[in-house]
């Protein structure tokens, strides 16, 4: 049995931040990654702090991370970012759907290296 057989799956916002830490770096090089934005949809928030966000525009089932660059024949790139074995709710199930309507490629990630190579390939689309 391999060592990583026996670790615990990283959480969601590790798996995240790896590839955020990507971004800044590659942002350096390609301007169109700074158009590349998180949305704070996750995390544990008062009843209070909710309501504000939601007045605000917060929508449930919005993908973690969008890059509303048009590529190839897509309006954008949106990425949902899961940990290994978990499974997408119905809210964001919904709402990707809009998204694909819509014309964005949405991909589902469960590593951060997963995340480099869907936006690396979606930057190089024509």
């Amino acid at each position: 049995m391999k060592r990583h057989d026996c670790m615990p799956p990283p959480k969601e916002h590790e798996i995240q931040a790896t590839f955020i830490c990507w971004v800044r770096l590659a942002e350096k090089t390609d301007w169109r990654l700074k158009l590349l934005f998180a949305v704070p949809n996750a995390g544990k928030r008062t009843r209070a702090e909710a309501a504000w966000m939601l007045a605000e525009g917060l929508r449930a089932g919005v993908p973690d991370i969008m890059l509303p660059f048009p590529n190839g024949p897509f309006v954008g790139l949106a990425i949902e970012f899961k940990r290994p074995g978990e499974k997408t709710s119905e809210k964001q199930d919904d709402y990707i759907a809009l998204l694909v309507d819509a014309g964005w490629l949405v991909v589902i990630c469960t590593d951060s290296d997963a995340a480099v190579r869907t936006v690396q390939d979606y930057l190089r689309m024509k």
